[in-house]
């Protein structure tokens, strides 16, 4: 007898836990009315601009602007979710989105329409375009192999990228703001299938891993998984130099915002097209990785809708540099 009770008490004692557990990863009462309400405006923006740009009566600026909106309520929601009063104004959330772009794309269409000098100077010749990319590229601590342009874009699938603040977000700003701390960043990545250790440019974790692996990725604790990942990388990776592991380390030690991370593929149909990246400047954001999965679960009709208007103002570039 005194066993079954024990063995009862057990197995109430882990119901207990589990249940616990759920009303834990529940969201707060006030976030399913305003997740509902941000599902129904991002939809309606991006039909809005799908029409707008059929009839040509919108331009590119106007569409940033409404992708920084999507990015402002998405902040509003991570808020929310992690229990944060907006009154608070020490806890800083920011969002980015990152580009993609292949390695063949790089080789054959270095993107024109983009500003590769980071000094703001324009270029227009394809040369000067493409010389300016190999500058671009090259300054960046997170190639390990960087001996040549050549070697570094080899070494990689692709790159992700932020070129401006066209396409981010804070919290303690207006909805069509940009973010004034965004900096430029070019990172390689490979994908997972082809990954060739030694060989390639390590997949970093965030934003990177996410295209490499197709999977969305948190970090409750930027500096501490950096250390661990270089750690790791320092065991099995014959390639890895001083040089390599201190660019990395001062990088990551003056990322004063950036404690948490999520980082969110954007697909347009079956293409990878970006990565939204959502940072804390305090450590566990969303609490812990059983939340945060469930929160990305939820953002899955939003970043649809993400991932259509970046689409959009894509085709309305390319259609731009093709009547110039």
């Amino acid at each position: 007898m005194a066993d079954l009770t024990a063995a009862k008490e057990a197995e109430l004692a882990s119901q207990g836990r589990e249940m616990e557990g759920r009303l834990t990863n529940l969201p707060p009462r006030q976030f399913i009315e305003e997740y509902v309400a941000a599902i129904r405006s991002v939809g309606e923006l991006r039909r809005l601009s799908k029409e707008e740009v059929r009839e040509k009566k919108v331009d590119l600026e106007m569409l940033n602007s409404r992708v920084r909106a999507i990015l402002a309520s998405i902040l509003s929601l991570t808020r929310l979710w992690d229990g944060v009063a907006t009154a608070n104004k020490t806890v800083v959330y920011q969002a980015n989105v990152m580009k993609v772009l292949m390695r063949e794309e790089i080789s054959t269409n270095p993107a024109p329409e983009l500003n590769f000098d980071k000094d703001g100077a324009a270029n227009d010749s394809p040369t000067e375009v493409s010389n300016s990319l190999e500058k671009w590229l090259l300054q960046f601590e997170f190639f390990l192999h960087n001996q040549s342009y050549g070697v570094a874009v080899e070494r990689c699938s692709g790159i992700v990228f932020i070129q401006d603040a066209a396409f981010s977000a804070t919290s303690t700003l207006d909805d069509d703001v940009p973010d004034p701390s965004i900096e430029q960043i070019c990172l390689p990545f490979t994908y997972d299938q082809e990954y060739r250790e030694g060989f390639h440019h390590p997949n970093l974790p965030g934003a990177p891993s996410v295209v490499a692996f197709q999977a969305s990725e948190y970090l409750s604790n930027v500096q501490d998984f950096m250390e661990g990942w270089l750690a790791k990388q320092a065991r099995r990776n014959p390639e890895l130099n001083e040089r390599y592991e201190e660019g990395l380390r001062k990088y990551y030690d003056k990322l004063k915002a950036v404690k948490s991370l999520i980082s969110i593929p954007i697909f347009s149909e079956d293409r990878l097209i970006g990565v939204l990246n959502i940072n804390k400047n305090n450590e566990n954001m969303l609490l812990n990785a059983d939340r945060a999965d469930l929160f990305i679960q939820l953002l899955t009709p939003i970043c649809y809708h993400l991932g259509k208007m970046l689409m959009l103002i894509e085709d309305m570039s390319f259609a731009m540099v093709q009547e110039e």
